[in-house]
């Protein structure tokens, strides 16, 4: 069969090309059973004909979108845009985040067929085959079928148990080395599947539930290394950016990981972090190991909003210990930080602000809260009509604005807590610095930036510091 993958990345902050690397699987799982895969990368603003010309010079049988909750708008237009010369014989189905969160979407959705809920490796698959053969396709496990007016809503798959069973990524249908380039010359992995954790603002909660058997799951280390030493065989990386948020959850997988990856790939790391997961001794060996940079999550710096609100539990102490150990050893260090949250006052944001003047991070990231379909704080925002239709607006940028209207909390001074919240953290400890997150954090930020770009490595070393002799050239970003 012929499947026309399709991603969008439309109206994003930040404007750094992305990489999906569940559709890089699927496509490789697929490609492996002999069909015929392309990709359509639909990045920056809204345009229905760049689909519509893929559709025409490919001519596929099925077109597959993968959707997080913020994009599905997109989703929902270009299947509207699709003219009758277009859908004719033209199968068409999502996966991803949203859909899982929201299974719901399928009957809301106009020109949509069918919906993947899950994990979709073994679905996918399953699917694809059962329409190549002319088999029964809507009674496939882990799908949502239309049909005639009806909706099958198939039981779910268990999770996948053997991560090493997967096939890497099929890279090569994305322009990954761009992608690589616009991110600074990093090459992202992903080592678990998982979160134990239960933050009532993130999805994995309504990932969990999903589907049948054990959620958190490691790959093996030497599944892991062999993929980064096969990326870095077709394509130039200057740094190893290891995104899972729990990377650091099993000490031992960290130490083995570290002995292997100073062995056999000697690249500047970088990695994500809990506070709570943080010892002294693991942060030396990631550091001797080549990690330079460690992000963490800091998200509200007061205590009620932090454990009662997101169900995030760990006290300002551990924030602050983490962070004091990363600069113990010597790494580059990043918090970030979300305001607007539901019961959030602008009290409540400023031990925020107080919080990362005590830590001092080297970088930050301040988001606006989203609440994500399907999640608990989103059902909380529903039930007290926080929720607006702002979201709708082309000009809306999601982590940047917020949909949310509050009594406490209006819109405009969340905004103001926004833009002004990194210049608040840093005028007293270094004030060029905050006079540059500032510009980065108003209004006309994002498009400063794209005119600043042929000197954006100049000014995100600045911002980072030279903290790390071999990667401070190599990877930037605010």
């Amino acid at each position: 069969m012929r499947i026309l993958f399709a991603y969008t990345d439309i109206n994003i902050k930040g404007g750094e090309l992305n990489c999906n690397h569940g559709i890089a699987t699927l496509s490789a799982i697929l490609k492996q059973a002999g069909h015929q895969i392309n990709l359509v990368y639909l990045y920056g603003k809204y345009d229905p004909q760049i689909l519509t010309q893929q559709i025409a010079s490919f001519r596929p049988d099925l077109l597959a979108f993968s959707s997080m909750s913020a994009q599905f708008r997109y989703v929902k237009r270009l299947l509207q845009d699709l003219d009758q010369k277009h859908r004719r014989g033209l199968l068409t189905i999502c996966g991803g985040v949203h859909p899982t969160s929201v299974p719901e979407c399928l009957e809301e959705t106009d020109g949509l067929d069918a919906i993947c809920i899950g994990e979709g490796e073994h679905a996918l698959l399953e699917f694809v085959e059962a329409l190549e053969q002319g088999r029964d396709h809507s009674t496939v496990k882990g799908f949502w079928v239309k049909d005639n007016g009806k909706i099958h809503k198939n039981p779910s798959r268990d999770f996948i148990t053997d991560l090493d069973s997967i096939p890497f990524g099929d890279l090569e249908i994305f322009d990954y080395q761009k992608i690589i380039n616009s991110n600074y010359g990093r090459a992202r992995f992903f080592v678990t599947r998982g979160c134990p954790y239960n933050c009532y603002y993130c999805c994995n909660h309504v990932f969990r539930g999903s589907q049948s058997g054990k959620y958190v799951r490691f790959r093996s280390i030497e599944n892991v290394i062999r993929e980064m030493e096969t990326v870095l065989s077709k394509y130039s990386v200057k740094v190893i950016f290891v995104e899972d948020d729990t990377f650091t959850m099993k000490e031992d997988f960290v130490y083995e990981f570290c002995d292997q990856y100073k062995k056999r790939i000697k690249l500047p790391l970088m990695m994500h972090t809990r506070a709570e997961t943080v010892t002294l001794d693991m942060f030396k060996k990631l550091k001797d190991a080549g990690c330079y940079r460690v992000a963490i999550g800091v998200e509200s710096g007061n205590s009620f909003i932090r454990n009662k609100v997101l169900n995030r539990k760990m006290s300002n102490e551990q924030i602050i210990k983490a962070f004091k150990i990363a600069k113990e050893v010597g790494m580059v260090t990043k918090s970030f930080n979300i305001v607007g949250f539901p019961f959030e006052t602008e009290t409540h944001f400023k031990n925020t602000i107080k919080l990362n003047q005590e830590i001092n991070p080297d970088l930050l990231v301040i988001n606006t809260f989203d609440p994500y379909p399907g999640t608990k704080l989103y059902e909380v925002c529903k039930e007290k009509r926080f929720l607006t239709n702002l979201d709708e607006s082309d000009r809306f940028i999601p982590r940047t604005d917020t949909v949310l209207n509050m009594p406490q909390f209006s819109r405009e001074r969340i905004l103001k807590c926004y833009r002004n919240f990194a210049f608040n953290v840093y005028k007293k400890h270094s004030l060029p610095k905050a006079i540059l997150y500032r510009i980065y954090y108003s209004r006309y930020g994002e498009d400063l930036i794209k005119l600043l770009s042929p000197i954006k490595d100049y000014l995100f070393s600045f911002v980072e510091g030279k903290k790390s002799k071999g990667a401070a050239t190599a990877c930037r970003a605010v």
